[in-house]
């Protein structure tokens, strides 16, 4: 519980009350262990409440039809999934959510999820907040792919992320294939703009 309750989402809030929303018989109380590499929503799938992460690492991603894959986020426990979609008229996952590691989540339904945000006002205003800042995110995410060049958005990565340790997963991230990505980082390295 303690793990939980450092959630932006569950702020301000008892041990009792995070019990009474995840765990009751009201809230659904859902709980589902997944291996890695299992897929635990397909873009899509309807967006029946709050999904929480409490154990493992997700990744979410996005797919085209000619196989191309881009990862747009991972999640690690604790943390929420699709929580911008929870009360959306088109409320289905956006993305693919795989397991990266072993993981678990539990789901709590969304009419249990309006009841306990009725009586229980700093979780309502947690969630709109969390919301919110999921649509910043998203919003500087497109932004990325739709104004930066490849070279800025690994710039871009390499500051978030310190070095690409692994050029599969850096690649699925920028949404290029592997190829054009050690293509890229060789101009970067001959131009001096990093060393490998």
């Amino acid at each position: 519980m303690e793990k939980l309750s450092r959630l932006p989402v569950f702020r301000e809030m008892s041990d009792l009350q995070l019990e009474e929303l995840l765990f009751s018989q009201h809230g659904n109380g859902n709980v589902k262990a997944y291996k890695k590499g299992d897929l635990v929503k397909m873009q899509g799938d309807e967006c029946r409440g709050l999904y929480v992460l409490t154990e493992g690492t997700v990744r979410c991603s996005m797919g085209s039809v000619e196989g191309k894959t881009v990862t747009v986020e991972l999640i690690q426990a604790p943390g929420l999934l699709a929580p911008a979609f929870i009360f959306a008229t088109d409320n289905h996952f956006p993305v693919d959510v795989w397991a990266e590691t072993d993981c678990q989540i539990i789901m709590v339904g969304r009419s249990h999820l309006v009841s306990f945000m009725s009586v229980h006002p700093q979780f309502m205003q947690n969630l709109v907040q969390i919301i919110s800042n999921r649509c910043s995110f998203l919003s500087k995410r497109l932004n990325d792919f739709a104004v930066n060049s490849l070279k800025q958005r690994i710039m871009k990565y390499i500051k978030e992320n310190g070095r690409i340790e692994n050029q599969s997963e850096a690649s699925r991230h920028l949404g290029v294939a592997r190829p054009s990505l050690s293509r890229a980082l060789a101009e970067m390295e001959r131009d001096g703009m990093l060393e490998r």
